[in-house]
Protein backbone atom coordinates (compact mmCIF):
# COMPACT_ATOMS: atom_id res chain seq x y z
CA UNK A 1 0.00 0.00 0.00
CA UNK A 2 0.93 3.67 -0.84
CA UNK A 3 0.55 6.41 0.98
CA UNK A 4 -0.14 8.50 -1.74
CA UNK A 5 -2.97 6.43 -2.42
CA UNK A 6 -4.90 7.46 0.37
CA UNK A 7 -3.57 10.74 1.51
CA UNK A 8 -2.63 13.78 -0.22
CA UNK A 9 0.93 14.72 0.97
CA UNK A 10 1.82 17.94 -0.70
CA UNK A 11 0.40 20.36 2.33
CA UNK A 12 3.17 18.66 4.33
CA UNK A 13 6.06 19.41 2.24
CA UNK A 14 6.31 23.48 3.40
CA UNK A 15 7.75 24.93 6.64
CA UNK A 16 5.63 26.70 8.96
CA UNK A 17 8.56 29.27 10.37
CA UNK A 18 5.96 31.05 12.34
CA UNK A 19 5.28 28.48 14.76
CA UNK A 20 9.13 29.17 15.91
CA UNK A 21 8.77 32.86 16.29
CA UNK A 22 5.10 33.55 18.18
CA UNK A 23 3.36 36.63 17.99
CA UNK A 24 3.58 38.99 21.18
CA UNK A 25 0.49 38.16 22.39
CA UNK A 26 1.09 34.46 23.00
CA UNK A 27 1.29 33.67 26.40
CA UNK A 28 2.29 29.96 26.25
CA UNK A 29 -0.82 28.57 27.20
CA UNK A 30 -1.24 26.80 23.85
CA UNK A 31 1.14 23.18 23.54
CA UNK A 32 3.62 23.41 20.45
CA UNK A 33 1.30 21.93 17.30
CA UNK A 34 4.66 20.56 15.23
CA UNK A 35 7.64 20.08 14.99
CA UNK A 36 10.28 19.63 12.22
CA UNK A 37 12.42 16.29 12.30
CA UNK A 38 15.41 18.71 11.23
CA UNK A 39 15.50 20.30 14.69
CA UNK A 40 15.65 16.77 16.16
CA UNK A 41 18.92 14.90 17.75
CA UNK A 42 20.40 13.21 15.14
CA UNK A 43 22.02 9.93 16.40
CA UNK A 44 25.11 8.62 13.71
CA UNK A 45 25.35 4.89 13.54
CA UNK A 46 28.28 2.81 13.97
CA UNK A 47 31.04 3.07 11.19
CA UNK A 48 29.27 5.31 8.66
CA UNK A 49 25.86 2.79 9.24
CA UNK A 50 23.36 5.93 8.67
CA UNK A 51 21.58 8.18 10.87
CA UNK A 52 18.62 8.08 13.30
CA UNK A 53 16.49 11.27 14.10
CA UNK A 54 14.04 11.20 17.52
CA UNK A 55 10.78 13.12 17.92
CA UNK A 56 8.86 11.86 21.33
CA UNK A 57 7.22 14.23 23.87
CA UNK A 58 10.18 15.44 24.62
CA UNK A 59 10.54 17.70 22.06
CA UNK A 60 6.48 18.13 21.42
CA UNK A 61 4.94 17.93 25.00
CA UNK A 62 1.46 17.24 23.39
CA UNK A 63 2.13 14.69 21.18
CA UNK A 64 1.89 11.68 23.95
CA UNK A 65 0.15 9.01 22.15
CA UNK A 66 3.06 9.01 18.91
CA UNK A 67 7.01 9.26 18.73
CA UNK A 68 8.34 8.94 14.86
CA UNK A 69 11.71 8.24 14.46
CA UNK A 70 14.00 9.36 10.83
CA UNK A 71 15.70 6.58 9.94
CA UNK A 72 18.20 6.33 7.39
CA UNK A 73 20.56 3.22 6.43
CA UNK A 74 23.32 3.50 4.32
CA UNK A 75 24.00 0.75 1.84
CA UNK A 76 23.63 -2.80 2.71
CA UNK A 77 23.76 -1.14 6.16
CA UNK A 78 21.87 -3.88 8.99
CA UNK A 79 20.16 -2.88 12.16
CA UNK A 80 20.55 -6.11 13.61
CA UNK A 81 17.58 -7.98 15.27
CA UNK A 82 15.37 -6.24 18.34
CA UNK A 83 12.37 -4.97 19.68
CA UNK A 84 10.42 -2.50 21.19
CA UNK A 85 7.17 -2.11 23.94
CA UNK A 86 5.27 0.02 20.98
CA UNK A 87 4.53 -1.09 17.95
CA UNK A 88 6.35 0.42 15.09
CA UNK A 89 4.98 1.48 11.65
CA UNK A 90 6.86 2.66 8.96
CA UNK A 91 6.57 4.36 5.46
CA UNK A 92 9.58 4.23 3.18
CA UNK A 93 10.49 7.37 1.59
CA UNK A 94 13.39 6.26 -0.67
CA UNK A 95 15.28 2.87 -1.63
CA UNK A 96 14.77 -0.28 -0.58
CA UNK A 97 14.91 -2.45 2.47
CA UNK A 98 14.66 -6.36 3.58
CA UNK A 99 12.77 -6.80 7.03
CA UNK A 100 12.44 -10.11 8.36
CA UNK A 101 10.36 -11.06 11.42
CA UNK A 102 10.05 -13.98 13.51
CA UNK A 103 7.02 -14.92 15.74
CA UNK A 104 6.23 -16.02 19.02
CA UNK A 105 5.88 -19.68 17.16
CA UNK A 106 9.28 -19.62 15.85
CA UNK A 107 8.08 -18.64 11.91
CA UNK A 108 9.67 -16.09 10.54
CA UNK A 109 9.20 -13.86 7.40
CA UNK A 110 11.10 -11.91 4.64
CA UNK A 111 10.42 -9.48 2.36
CA UNK A 112 11.60 -6.44 -0.03
CA UNK A 113 9.90 -3.52 0.40
CA UNK A 114 10.52 -0.04 -1.83
CA UNK A 115 10.00 3.31 -1.76
CA UNK A 116 6.29 3.89 -0.84
CA UNK A 117 5.62 0.37 1.21
CA UNK A 118 4.64 0.39 4.50
CA UNK A 119 5.42 -1.90 7.57
CA UNK A 120 3.67 -2.95 11.07
CA UNK A 121 5.26 -4.85 13.56
CA UNK A 122 3.11 -5.14 16.97
CA UNK A 123 4.87 -4.53 20.31
CA UNK A 124 7.54 -7.22 21.47
CA UNK A 125 7.84 -8.78 17.95
CA UNK A 126 11.13 -9.37 16.88
CA UNK A 127 12.27 -7.69 13.56
CA UNK A 128 15.72 -6.82 11.91
CA UNK A 129 16.23 -4.40 8.93
CA UNK A 130 18.75 -4.15 6.22
CA UNK A 131 19.18 -2.09 3.35
CA UNK A 132 19.83 -2.54 0.05
CA UNK A 133 22.20 -1.60 -2.35
CA UNK A 134 21.00 1.91 -2.84
CA UNK A 135 20.10 2.58 1.17
CA UNK A 136 17.45 3.65 2.26
CA UNK A 137 15.45 6.16 4.53
CA UNK A 138 11.94 5.77 6.04
CA UNK A 139 9.56 7.40 8.90
CA UNK A 140 9.13 5.10 11.69
CA UNK A 141 5.98 5.58 13.98
CA UNK A 142 5.52 4.47 17.58
CA UNK A 143 2.14 4.29 19.53
CA UNK A 144 2.88 6.16 21.96
CA UNK A 145 4.87 9.50 22.75
CA UNK A 146 7.66 8.65 25.39
CA UNK A 147 9.01 6.27 22.99
CA UNK A 148 13.11 6.61 22.67
CA UNK A 149 15.09 4.32 20.01
CA UNK A 150 17.71 4.48 23.23
CA UNK A 151 15.56 1.53 25.08
CA UNK A 152 15.13 -0.43 22.08
CA UNK A 153 16.18 -3.75 22.54
CA UNK A 154 18.62 -5.39 20.81
CA UNK A 155 19.59 -9.26 21.04
CA UNK A 156 23.13 -8.94 21.13
CA UNK A 157 22.65 -6.91 24.73
CA UNK A 158 20.36 -10.09 25.78
CA UNK A 159 23.10 -12.39 24.76
CA UNK A 160 25.50 -9.98 26.89
CA UNK A 161 23.54 -10.22 29.89
CA UNK A 162 21.75 -13.41 29.96
CA UNK A 163 23.78 -16.21 31.54
CA UNK A 164 25.34 -18.89 28.76
CA UNK A 165 23.59 -21.51 30.29
CA UNK A 166 20.16 -20.00 30.03
CA UNK A 167 20.58 -19.13 26.58
CA UNK A 168 21.44 -22.66 26.22
CA UNK A 169 18.44 -23.84 27.80
CA UNK A 170 16.30 -21.38 25.94
CA UNK A 171 17.66 -22.67 22.40
CA UNK A 172 17.55 -26.41 23.45
CA UNK A 173 21.21 -26.49 22.72
CA UNK A 174 24.70 -27.31 24.92
CA UNK A 175 26.20 -24.19 26.76
CA UNK A 176 29.77 -25.45 24.76
CA UNK A 177 28.05 -24.02 21.79
CA UNK A 178 27.73 -20.60 23.07
CA UNK A 179 31.74 -20.33 24.24
CA UNK A 180 32.36 -18.06 21.12
CA UNK A 181 30.05 -15.77 21.58
CA UNK A 182 31.30 -12.02 21.74
CA UNK A 183 31.37 -10.26 25.23
CA UNK A 184 31.71 -6.45 24.22
CA UNK A 185 30.12 -5.66 21.17
CA UNK A 186 27.13 -5.32 19.11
Amino acid sequence: MRLSEFADTSRYNHFQSDIFAPPATDTGGIAQASWPMGLSHNRLGLNGAGWARQQNADNLPSAVELAGVDMRLSPNAYRELHWHQAGEWAYIFNGSVRVSTVNENGQTFVDDLNAGDLWFFPPGVPHSLQALDKGCEFLLIFDNGFFSEDNTSLLSEMFLRTPQVVLAKNFKMDVSALENTPKNQL
